[in-house]
């Protein structure tokens, strides 16, 4: 009985980890008719995806950079207004897929 228990967690744990492959759970579109690249977690759209397939990804890191550090600060700012320390409480924010970590430091 036990056994069954853990591997029914174990498929649970699975299934929560996999996306349904649904288009709405999509990433990247790579368009080659179009020559354009499209990163749907953050709206950027670039029509050079030529130059990304052979490896200049600047144009496409660095705004994924940007994205991410000011949603970090956003995060950063509402945990410390939260906790009743204002902008003046030292964090560390840890965004994962699903989770956030927070670190007072």
């Amino acid at each position: 009985m036990a056994l069954e228990e853990q591997r029914k967690n174990i498929a649970q744990d699975r299934k929560s980890q996999v996306g349904s492959g649904d288009r709405s759970e999509k990433i990247r579109t790579y368009n080659f008719p179009q020559n354009r690249m499209t990163d749907h977690r953050i709206g950027l759209t670039l029509h050079q995806l030529d130059s990304i397939m052979d490896g200049q990804l600047k144009g496409v890191i660095e705004p994924l950079i940007t994205y991410y550090t000011a949603e970090k600060l956003k995060m950063k700012r509402l945990i410390a207004v939260w906790l009743g320390g204002g902008d003046s409480l030292d964090l560390m924010v840890c965004m994962c897929r699903e989770s956030v970590v927070i670190m007072l430091l």
